[in-house]
């Protein structure tokens, strides 16, 4: 209901600013906002001039009360100043006595011993000091009310001169002006409670989001350390090279397949070629760590794997599978690979690097191994003593032959 209320009240306020030429709601927004600007300092203004005729009107009643009191303060300061003048004069004569007693006695030595005189001398020295003290407060004091008597009297002249400005058709129009401020103050006491309520109960919520945001900060710290670590493990960490933890511990053994692979492909490659893993990343956006470049000993230079022709590239990839075979062997006890298929890839090499890869096929079944070749290149049969012939008959059917 205070909603609808309020809807309503706003509407019905807000018809002179909806006119024809206003059509769109920021052209709505605008004006009455600055409606609204005018209203507070409209608002700012009356509560401006209420303090001030209300600190006026605290005056004016406090006037006749003002001016008796100055009065009376200016009675008891002169009574001060006259006792103040009895307290000097008094003690400016307990001065002159006390001084002409001292005078006297030194000079009629009225006492036994030099001790005797030394604390008699002593004890008026402190007579005479107390009285010094006394004079300089009466003094202070003085000066004190006489200039408190100048501030009160300055103070009723002008307070006579305010109430003479005043008539009594300017008081009447000022009660009235009191009673609309009181109701506007009743009204903004109603506002402050609302407000204060508001305060306790956020508050209230402030203390719940400070709990929150402490345990936030702790949750948060660690979250920075596991994330630091999770990015560290997925190679993942800005600004570095794109390493997992898996390529990383990869790299061991690829380096020490690398080794094994490296001793076959120079001799393949009648000592030009040999494979180096690629210790830094093209870029620290991609993952890195496993590429491999190619050493070109015949001119000295390192390039990409990828700038390898294709038989090259047979036989680098030739000697890799040989020495993971090897490196399996190696490190997996139990584990023993005696059979090898190479599957095409002949076709592609020249003579020179077909004497090559099969040299090195050969040393491998030397060894007790087995190395099946799967090729349709005719240069092979001569080279290979034990054949698996497969062939296709007018029928379509394979059938196998066997040539020792």
């Amino acid at each position: 209901g205070s909603y609808e209320s309020l809807y309503t009240n706003l509407k019905s306020a807000a018809k002179k600013y909806l006119t024809e030429n206003a059509v769109t709601l920021g052209e709505v927004k605008l004006r009455l906002g600055n409606a609204l600007v005018k209203i507070n300092e409209g608002v700012a203004s009356l509560r401006s001039k209420f303090s001030e005729q209300a600190r006026q009107i605290k005056t004016l009643e406090n006037i006749p009360h003002q001016i008796q009191n100055a009065k009376s303060r200016a009675e008891e300061l002169k009574n001060a100043i006259a006792n103040s003048n009895a307290e000097l004069a008094r003690a400016e004569a307990e001065k002159s006595n006390a001084q002409t007693s001292l005078n006297s006695l030194k000079q009629k030595l009225a006492y036994p011993d030099m001790a005797t005189a030394k604390q008699k001398i002593a004890k008026l020295e402190g007579e005479k000091s107390g009285l010094e003290e006394g004079l300089k407060l009466a003094t202070l004091a003085y000066n004190s009310c006489d200039r408190q008597l100048g501030e009160v009297c300055a103070r009723v002249e002008s307070l006579k001169k305010q109430l003479a400005k005043f008539k009594r058709g300017d008081i009447e129009k000022i009660n009235l002006e009191i009673a609309r401020l009181c109701e506007e103050r009743e009204n903004l006491s109603r506002a402050e409670k609302d407000i204060f309520s508001r305060i306790r109960i956020n508050e209230g919520c402030l203390e719940s989001i400070k709990r929150l945001q402490e345990k936030f900060q702790v949750v948060e710290g660690r979250y920075a350390v596991i994330k630091n670590l999770s990015e560290t493990a997925n190679g993942n960490l800005s600004g570095k090279e794109k390493v997992t933890l898996e390529a990383y511990v990869q790299a061991i053994f690829f380096d020490r397949i690398l080794l094994r692979a490296n001793r076959r492909l120079m001799i393949m490659t009648n000592n030009k070629y040999e494979l180096r893993r690629r210790k830094e990343a093209e870029n620290n956006r991609s993952q890195s760590g496993l590429e491999l470049d190619v050493c070109d000993h015949y001119n000295g230079s390192y390039r990409s794997v990828k700038s390898l022709s294709g038989g090259e590239r047979f036989e680098a990839s030739l000697a890799l599978a040989l020495a993971m075979s090897e490196e399996v062997q190696t490190n997996a006890g139990g584990i023993k690979l005696d059979t090898m298929f190479v599957d095409e890839g002949f076709g592609s090499l020249s003579s020179q690097y077909l004497d090559a890869a099969m040299d090195a096929l050969a040393g491998i079944s030397e060894g007790g191994r087995l190395v099946g070749l799967i090729s349709h290149v005719a240069e092979l049969r001569d080279r290979i003593d034990r054949q698996i012939i497969v062939s296709k008959d007018s029928e379509g059917n394979s059938k196998i032959e066997i040539k020792n």
